[in-house]
């Protein structure tokens, strides 16, 4: 039996106001999160994802239920073997990116603190920024920076709160991958995020919470449906489909499940069965200066529409 992070029973109340009325966040909510997996948890803002990271972290507590890692109380979790990358970055805003990784690395008792602070803004390409104040850096860099501190220590267990908010679509691409990696290290991971398109696909489990309440489980025979699989596109412009297949046969890259061309904008649309073959050719764009118009889940799937099926169930069952 796959051990996991159960949360059993969770019911978290805060006062709403003035007058002490009840507001009710999470409700008798029971959810799984398999350890050495990405599960996603996902739901519209105010659906409670972050309120339960919080009572994972210790942060806050239940008025009732408990919550159990490999059936031990969560209080026997080594918190320092959590990486956290928040939804709102808060790094301090008069420190640089060095600063604040070697900061962490101290805090974390780290060893060879000066080439893990390089090799990973070098990872999130911040290398040519790390002496910048983080309050000069973009929206998009500040998102690395988050990932970069969150990982940085080789944590177990991984919480990523909206990872590609800010991001643009190298960014997405990016952080795609460095999810995908710590994957492949059995890092445990909890994906939080109500961006669907982006996270459906990485995502070995996934749970959907509408106003408490748990709507969705690929863990919950009772909640769960086989959804279409992903399919991922490109846009290019001003590129033919001859000139395509040119790039193509250069660098040996994938063949797309669908080509079209647009000969009114002179856009190219390919599509793809995999996110891997999709970031080739990414990459590969980018490296020739080739302009991406648009790259990520093929705007005509159907997982989101199937999905979001749920989250109308969760407010009329609210």
């Amino acid at each position: 039996m796959t051990e996991s992070l159960k949360v059993n029973g969770i019911t978290k109340i805060y006062a709403a106001d003035v007058f002490k009325r009840k507001l009710v966040i999470l409700d008798d909510l029971s959810i799984e999160f398999p350890l050495k997996k990405c599960t996603g948890l996902f739901g519209h803002n105010g659906a409670g994802k972050t309120t339960l990271i919080r009572l994972i972290f210790g942060i806050s507590r239940p008025n009732r239920g408990n919550i159990t890692i490999a059936d031990s109380d969560i209080s026997a979790l080594n918190r320092r073997k959590i990486g956290y990358m928040p939804e709102v970055d808060k790094t301090a805003s008069t420190l640089t990116p060095r600063e604040i990784i070697t900061s962490h690395c101290m805090l974390f008792a780290l060893d060879d603190i000066e080439n893990r602070t390089k090799n990973i803004l070098e990872k999130v390409g911040l290398l040519a920024s790390w002496n910048k104040k983080s309050s000069s850096l973009s929206k998009g860099m500040g998102r690395r920076l988050a990932f970069a501190q969150a990982t940085v220590h080789e944590p177990d267990f991984l919480i990523l709160d909206e990872p590609f908010s800010g991001l643009d679509p190298l960014g997405r691409a990016d952080m795609h991958n460095w999810i995908t990696e710590q994957k492949a290290k059995q890092t445990t991971v909890i994906l939080c995020s109500h961006e669907l398109r982006e996270s459906y696909s990485l995502c070995d489990e996934f749970n959907i919470l509408n106003k408490g309440k748990l709507v969705y489980s690929t863990l919950d025979s009772g909640k769960h449906f086989k959804l279409p699989a992903p399919l991922f596109a490109i846009t290019i412009a001003d590129v033919s489909e001859e000139e395509f297949q040119n790039l193509q046969a250069e660098a040996n890259l994938p063949n797309p499940l669908l080509l079209r061309h647009h000969s009114d904008d002179n856009h190219l649309w390919a599509q793809f069965d995999s996110y891997e073959s999709a970031y080739q050719w990414l990459r590969f764009l980018t490296q020739k200066d080739l302009r991406v118009k648009m790259f990520g889940d093929d705007g005509q799937d159907n997982q989101q529409v199937e999905m979001l099926k749920f989250f109308k169930l969760g407010e009329q069952s609210a």
